[in-house]
């Protein structure tokens, strides 16, 4: 029996011009928290243990997360196309 195959992607952060970004950047408040190794549980790294062995789960790294680009991610998508299976399901973060 062939594995189910769940895709998980995290989306990012998208602005029109590059200086949003950077205003973005300046005024945004770190949380101290999430600086700390194992301070919060990833639902995502936890995935593959709850569902169990019939499904195979990935999480690819997409560029740029912090200022997302549509032709970035779509050529990565493109690559990541020959590993997907059909019937795949598709969680979107």
């Amino acid at each position: 029996m062939e594995k189910q195959q769940i895709l998980v992607i995290h989306g990012g952060n998208a602005f029109n011009t590059y200086e949003e970004y950077l205003e973005f950047l300046k005024n945004m408040e770190p949380n101290p928290d999430f600086l700390k190794f194992g301070s919060f549980k990833n639902w995502k790294k936890s995935l593959k243990e709850n569902l169990g062995e019939n499904y195979e789960v990935l999480s690819p790294q997409m560029p740029s997360a912090s200022n997302a680009k549509y032709i970035e991610w779509k050529i990565w998508f493109e690559k990541l196309f020959p590993f997907l299976t059909d019937n795949i399901i598709l969680i979107g973060h």
